[in-house]
């Protein structure tokens, strides 16, 4: 027997902007209590609409979230840019192992429907290392 069957095809989502990631730093390396700056920067392509929009940058060890931050970005215009800049102090889970976090920036910008789609992302890795203090055995 023939059985019927329909598949759904959803109608192509169009972004009028077109942002991308032209910037993404993270310090390769740094020891546990140092503060160091993350920054992010994007640009709009010349030739179409402004973007209204986001961006996320999660700082991940393992599968544990550590660190987070979000910035907005508003009618960014043609062949417009936007730096994000974020302070972010290292803290080991445990003080006398390293650790490695994964950093994952992504840009989300409003398609013409006025619904959030991820247009593009970056990643980074910055190694926490152990301070050495007078008193270390290592």
């Amino acid at each position: 027997t023939k059985e019927d069957s329909t598949t759904a095809i959803a109608d192509p989502v169009t972004i009028p902007s077109d942002v991308s990631i032209t910037d993404f730093s993270v310090p390769a390396s740094l020891f546990n209590g140092q503060t160091r700056s993350l920054k992010l920067s994007i640009a709009n392509a010349r030739g179409v609409e402004a973007a209204t929009g986001s961006v996320l940058l999660v700082g991940k060890v393992g599968d544990q979230v550590i660190a987070q931050y979000t910035g907005d970005f508003i009618a960014l215009k043609a062949n417009g840019k936007a730096k994000f800049n974020w302070k972010w102090t290292a803290n080991l889970v445990n003080p006398d192992i390293l650790e490695e976090v994964t950093w994952t920036a992504t840009v989300t910008v409003e398609d013409d429907s006025g619904a959030l789609q991820v247009v593009d992302d970056a990643t980074g890795t910055t190694t926490i290392e152990v301070k050495k203090g007078k008193n270390s055995k290592k």
